[in-house]
């Protein structure tokens, strides 16, 4: 009887032991994390359309306007993965017309990217509108994509822009967009939890330049 209460002992230390180490191995989410953005700190590299207010880590693109910043990338370190794109993003709405539903779906931050062949084809449309609440203080909420990149691409191109519903005008709405980040991950779910984790602030960033 002793001796297998000892075995009996022995497999629940065991198998106590491994499932702590499993837990060991989920990224917290409140844990800071380390990874590498392939969208620079700075808007000072990206290119504008129109005449969007731009600082070095602000990008206000205003509803009145047909305007928007954009930046190429060159995809060889970004292919055969799957990518997330993100930005902290505030929107400012001083429309009165119109009703609070459609206030809410026009004048949003978008994100928007083009993957590129080698020949400046474009092989696939990324459109990324889902949104999600942040703890930063100076953006209403977190705009993101979540995109799987094939081989054969050469040049990723990014937009940060500002939707637009037929009939219904922006003008009074602006959107800014600060430090917006692109990383990659084995899977749409690791993606996931990265963006979670950029919304929650507990993103360590390093950045790659790898803009064209």
């Amino acid at each position: 009887m002793k001796h297998h209460m000892t075995h009996l002992f022995r497999a629940s230390l065991s198998g106590f032991l491994a499932f702590a180490l499993f837990l060991s191995l989920i990224p917290s989410a409140s844990a800071h994390q380390s990874v590498t953005s392939y969208l620079p700190a700075s808007f000072s590299t990206w290119s504008t359309y129109g005449s969007p207010s731009v600082s070095s880590d602000r990008a206000l693109i205003e509803g009145a306007q047909s305007e928007w910043v954009w930046i190429d990338l060159d995809a060889s370190e970004l292919a055969a993965s799957t990518i997330a794109i993100a930005s902290y993003a505030d929107k400012s709405d001083r429309r009165t017309s119109g009703t609070a539903s459609q206030r809410n779906s026009s004048g949003n931050p978008y994100i928007y990217a083009y993957a590129m062949d080698g020949n400046g084809k474009i092989v696939k449309y990324l459109s990324g509108t889902s949104l999600m609440a942040t703890t930063r203080a100076d953006a209403d909420q977190v705009v993101f994509g979540i995109f799987p990149i094939m081989s054969g691409v050469k040049t990723v191109r990014v937009f940060l822009k500002q939707t637009s519903v037929n009939g219904i005008s922006n003008t009074g709405a602006d959107v800014a967009f600060m430090r917006p980040v692109l990383v990659k991950a084995p899977s749409g779910g690791r993606a996931m939890d990265l963006v979670k984790a950029y919304a929650r602030q507990n993103l360590d960033l390093t950045y790659r330049n790898i803009t064209k």
